[in-house]
Formats: structure tokens, C-alpha cells, sequence
């Protein structure tokens, strides 16, 4: 699949979306963004959602309730520390191969799947709540 053919599936289906340079979008989704990055070799799109900066106090709690989430709460996707920003992110990935719009559909919904049931657990645990 070839980056216009995932864009055309944005703009056909009325996502909500900026185009960012080739092979990156970003996407809106309530107050947060997920951003969509798709290399044509790879054969993958990768959905990645920054939530938070890493916490200076109780690391190890989050940390803890991250991993956790990982095993029991999430579906697909799973959270992760972006190496560049130092950020706590939410990041998923499907393959582009014979992709369908249901498929990019069925990931955004598990990013507010995320929002809407663990991420106000996850700032109490992170503010120490």
C-alpha cells in the first residue's frame, strides 16, 4: 500500500486529519492526537499517542500499572517510553497488506478505549493520588 492509497482511506472516510510530510499524519481524536506513520517498505502503519512526560515521583507505580495494562488492559496496542521525548506513549501498529478502513477504525477506537478507561487511573497514580 502506497502512502496517497492511506491517505485516500483518511479523506474517503472523513478521519479528522493533518497531513504532516510523506508517510505521517496526525490525527485528531478528542484533546488528544495520534499520530500515523506509515514507511511503504515496512509494509505497517504505526499509530503511536503521546499521553505524559515520564514522572520524576512514583516512577516504579506507574511504571508498575503500565506493565500491568499491557497484560490485562489493553488489547492490541501497548504503552511504552519514546526514547527521544522521554514520554509515556500508547502505540499500536497493523499491516498494510490487503488493509481495510475497518482495520484502521478498530485501532483508533482501542486509543479511546485507552483514554476513556485507564488514562485518568494512570495521572492519579502518576500524581500520586
Amino acid at each position: 500500500m502506497t502512502n496517497i492509497e492511506v491517505e485516500t482511506l483518511l479523506r474517503q472516510n472523513k478521519v479528522p486529519y493533518t497531513f504532516m510530510e510523506d508517510g505521517y499524519w496526525r490525527l485528531n481524536c478528542g484533546d488528544y492526537v495520534i499520530l500515523m506513520f506509515h514507511n511503504e517498505e515496512s509494509e505497517f502503519l504505526r499509530f503511536v499517542m503521546p499521553l505524559l512526560s515520564v514522572p520524576q515521583e512514583n516512577r516504579e507505580e506507574v511504571y508498575r500499572c503500565l506493565l500491568e495494562l499491557n497484560c490485562t488492559g489493553v488489547f492490541c496496542g501497548s504503552f511504552a517510553i519514546h526514547p527521544d521525548s522521554d514520554s509515556i506513549i500508547y502505540l499500536d501498529q497493523i499491516p498494510t497488506i490487503d488493509l481495510e478502513f475497518s482495520e484502521i477504525m478498530a485501532t483508533l477506537n482501542s486509543f479511546v478505549h485507552i483514554i476513556d478507561n485507564h488514562l485518568t487511573n494512570i495521572k492519579k497514580i502518576y500524581g500520586g493520588e
